[in-house]
């Protein structure tokens, strides 16, 4: 069985609405791995570690830290590749650290 490992950091892809309002909530970060098993079933393993439960507007430099020192510590082999969650509003940002310091990781990660 394939095994994924899946990084959750907040953002509007772990948000609910709540009375109009959008934010972020603990059971939101699951919805996306609950909606893959609901379209194609269990075949993939998939482990699942929350960082932090922030919108992306609120990353800042202590939290980026944080995720590099969480992603460094990813024992790679054991996994087929490797997602992060992430909001829209500081995604470029991040996606750029993250390209140029783990460059290295031998896996798919997006």
């Amino acid at each position: 069985m394939k095994k994924i490992l899946v990084i959750f950091t907040g953002g509007t892809i772990g948000s609910k609405v709540c009375d109009g309002i959008i934010n972020v909530e603990e059971d939101g970060r699951f919805a996306l791995v609950e909606a893959y098993r609901c379209d194609y079933g269990d075949e993939i393993e998939f482990e699942c570690r929350q960082i932090m439960n922030i919108l992306s507007e609120n990353m800042g430099f202590k939290d980026w830290e944080k995720l590099i020192a969480e992603i460094s510590s990813v024992d790679c082999e054991k996994y087929e590749g490797i997602i992060l969650t992430h909001g829209s509003d500081t995604l470029a940002y991040t996606s750029a650290l993250i390209g140029m310091y783990f460059r290295h990781i031998a896996v798919p990660f997006l």
